[in-house]
């Protein structure tokens, strides 16, 4: 099982760098090309945890110890490649914040110069264990020995006593022993090769090379590759304004299957498929239909009921998304969806089910053709359907319904709505760790899109005023403090600051 994920990511991620290269209408970059090419702009990608998708980068731990250790070198990325393994867990913050680092002993320091002092490679281990009398070509076999625990305990003291005769042989002293052997016997249970962490770190420069030169061909490709994935695709939006790209919502006329690119705008289209519950083919289908013109929207509603494949459920979703803006707000469109469905191929209708069908006898004396004692006979659908669509407001949902759909459909929210203040908010993530009463959450300014990542921090305040996901809150004042981080133990403020809700009112829609 492990074999085949290690094979589904490496083939995803060559995907990705030879989809962009081709889209931006390049062979690929030899490795020497491509680190030539390593400037600023590659290495702020790490830097700003720009990493969605990018190799070894794209897990929320990977982007929280690269924006620590902000690598600059190919060395430097395959030596971060290495020490994100478990088996270095216990020098990583050292190592993370390129604080000074020695074994104690400056004959070790220097064979071990490569890897910054630090016995994060195979190699590394393999060089500690030679410098202390051990045959080369043993040295191997006792890391995976270590790794396996394979080593009889009675095997692993007599090795460790045969060390400590080495160290004392070189060092003079067994002073710093301890340190160093318990680092090699953390290490061999997860530790790379050299090899293998630089092939890792190239992979993932070519991502971070791509993203930070050509974004608006990555963002397209990666989109397409990541359409069923909301989280990734969340997460990817995100990254968006950085590179001010616009991630345009799908559109009737406009929208194929896929997201497709526009550089005269710099805007990405979503597609259609990229929704949930939806597929290429009605985004085929759609698209074909909307090369007609029609008149309203129960015209181009009897045409997806007779030419298209799009049921119940997707034409839903399509009209909450404002997926048929032109013909009028969504509300609106799904309240005469609703009418068509009642209404549009019936030919009969009981009189008792007037009440329950909302419609008048008034309205049913002006479209049957004929009347009986219990049942409206030869009705007009064409006239009824327009009279009672014609009757309705044209409203959109409301905020809060409006951003459910859109997170639950297509993993992010679209949402804005310049006429609102600027002190209104949506949240649009929602979690919670330790704490219930102390979330960590994206505040989406629904005036124009702008998203903050915010916390409580005194679970007292959420008590007096609780909210969750879609809450609409009005905070006047957003309040930024220094954040904390644990060094050496101990935790100091540090010059990253983080946005702090202390006031705040949970608005009722």
């Amino acid at each position: 099982m492990k074999t085949k994920v290690v094979e589904y990511l490496t083939v995803k991620v060559y995907e990705i760098i030879d989809k962009v290269y081709k889209l931006i209408g390049r062979p690929i970059d030899n490795i020497d090309t491509l680190i030539s090419n390593c400037d600023d702009k590659v290495w702020d990608i790490y830097a700003n945890a720009l990493t969605t998708t990018i190799n070894q980068s794209d897990s929320d731990f990977g982007k929280q110890t690269l924006k620590r250790y902000k690598p600059t070198s190919l060395a430097e990325m395959s030596a971060w490649v290495a020490a994100i393994r478990p088996g270095f867990a216990s020098l990583l913050n050292t190592f993370l914040d390129r604080l000074p680092y020695s074994t104690g002993v400056e004959e070790l320091d220097k064979i071990l110069e490569d890897s910054f002092h630090f016995m994060m490679y195979q190699e590394s281990i393999m060089k500690y264990l030679v410098w202390l009398g051990i045959e080369e070509k043993g040295t191997y076999d006792i890391i995976k020995k270590i790794a396996k625990k394979k080593f009889k305990q009675a095997e692993l003291e007599e090795l460790q006593k045969q060390l400590e005769l080495g160290w004392i042989k070189n060092v003079g002293i067994i002073d710093g022993f301890a340190e160093t052997w318990q680092v090699v016997q953390d290490a061999a249970h997860y530790s790379f090769n050299a090899s293998h962490s630089l092939s890792v770190a190239i992979d993932s420069i070519y991502g971070a090379y791509l993203k930070s030169h050509y974004p608006l061909e990555y963002f397209t490709i990666v989109f397409n590759l990541y359409a069923d994935d909301m989280d990734r695709t969340s997460k990817l939006i995100a990254e968006l304004p950085y590179f001010k790209i616009n991630l345009n919502p799908i559109k009737y006329g406009k929208s194929g299957a896929n997201y497709t690119m526009d550089k005269e705008s710099n805007s990405i289209y979503q597609g259609i498929a990229s929704v949930k519950f939806c597929n290429s083919q009605i985004a085929d289908e759609l698209l074909e239909l909307s090369k007609n013109n029609y008149n309203s929207f129960v015209d181009l509603l009897r045409d997806i009921d007779s030419k298209t494949s799009v049921n119940s459920r997707q034409l839903e979703i399509l009209v909450r998304l404002n997926f048929f803006e032109e013909f009028g707000k969504n509300k609106t469109l799904l309240n005469i969806v609703d009418i068509y469905n009642k209404f549009a191929n019936v030919k009969i209708i009981a009189k008792k089910k007037m009440e329950e069908l909302g419609v008048s006898e008034y309205v049913m004396t002006k479209y049957a053709g004929k009347e009986t004692k219990s049942q409206y006979r030869n009705i007009d659908t064409n006239g009824l359907v327009s009279e009672l669509c014609s009757r309705l407001n044209n409203e959109s949902l409301r905020v809060t319904e409006q951003i459910k759909s859109e997170l639950e459909y297509i993993g992010c929210v679209n949402y804005v709505n310049k006429d609102m203040a600027d002190y209104y908010y949506a949240i649009v993530s929602f979690e919670t760790y330790k704490d219930a009463c102390k979330p960590v959450v994206i505040l989406r300014r629904i005036c124009d899109g702008e998203e903050i990542k915010a916390r409580i921090k005194q679970s007292r305040i959420y008590k007096d005023n609780p909210f969750g996901l879609c809450s609409i809150l009005r905070i006047d004042t957003l309040n930024y403090e220094f954040k904390k981080k644990l060094v050496d133990n101990e935790w100091v403020t540090s010059e990253e600051t983080e946005c702090v809700l202390k006031e705040y009112e949970v608005i009722k829609e």
